[in-house]
């Protein structure tokens, strides 16, 4: 959940600083999906322990920031590495905890199959966005 809340910052921190509006509307795609991602998890945690872990979340966030600095929104390089960091590192641990999900909490386990199917596309249709790369992230 926190690694949600760190992309939906990233992605918004840096959406109006590419040009290409294809590009623009792919990482909004991203960034209302890692939204909704985040948002339930909170509330799905917020139902089973019954406190809103906000506070957590924003440590762990926080945490991410302090670690990556400003490499994410530095340029297109920084943003590039950001996201293969994501696809590589995030996404294969949102897989695992997708399917354990439905062992030990299946109404979690729901929603993450309701959004996969998206981040599915986001997986398959990434790679053709990077390799296009002509109109760098500015700043």
């Amino acid at each position: 959940m926190h690694h949600d809340l760190f992309i939906v910052q990233v992605v918004a921190n840096v959406i109006d600083k590419i040009s290409d509006p294809e590009l623009q509307l792919f990482l909004s795609r991203q960034l209302g999906n890692d939204g909704a991602h985040a948002e339930n998890t909170r509330r799905r945690v917020e139902a089973l322990f019954g406190h809103d872990p906000i506070e957590d979340i924003q440590k762990q966030v926080q945490k991410h920031w302090d670690f990556m600095g400003d490499i994410p929104r530095r340029g297109w390089l920084g943003f590039l590495a950001f996201e293969l960091h994501y696809e590589h590192h995030i996404v294969a641990i949102g897989s695992l905890n997708r399917r354990l999900s439905r062992l030990y909490d299946p109404q979690s386990s729901s929603f993450s199959l309701l959004s996969s199917g998206d981040t599915s596309i986001m997986r398959e249709t990434k790679p053709g966005f990077t390799n296009k790369a002509r109109s760098p992230v500015s700043g």
